[in-house]
């Protein structure tokens, strides 16, 4: 379904991109810095777009392949935990990729 809606879109509008959150962005930055990553984002090339999954994610990094997820506040459940949907979304992208995954909170 999210392929297909992703498609439907692109159809009818042209293109597709994802709002983001410039914070975000700074804190990719920071931490690519930090740890010898160059992460595509939003602010940098647009978020990498998993196409046959249908996701993008935050950051990657091509060369090292290393995702990075920024989670805000949205992204957990009221006991504080990861939502399972964003759970299941890192598993079908590390499957997929074969990637190292990060996860950030802010």
């Amino acid at each position: 379904m999210r392929i297909w809606k992703i498609n439907d879109i692109k159809s009818k509008h042209g293109q597709v991109s994802p709002a983001y959150n410039p914070r975000a962005c700074k804190r990719i930055i920071e931490y690519g810095e930090e740890h010898g990553y160059h992460f595509q984002h939003a602010e940098n090339g647009g978020e990498y777009h998993i196409k046959e999954l249908g996701y993008w994610v935050d950051g990657y990094d091509k060369e090292k392949n290393v995702v990075i997820e920024i989670d805000e506040k949205a992204h957990f459940n009221k006991n504080g935990n990861l939502k399972e949907k964003d759970v299941l979304r890192q598993k079908e992208i590390t499957d997929f990729l074969g990637c190292k995954f990060i996860r950030l909170r802010i």
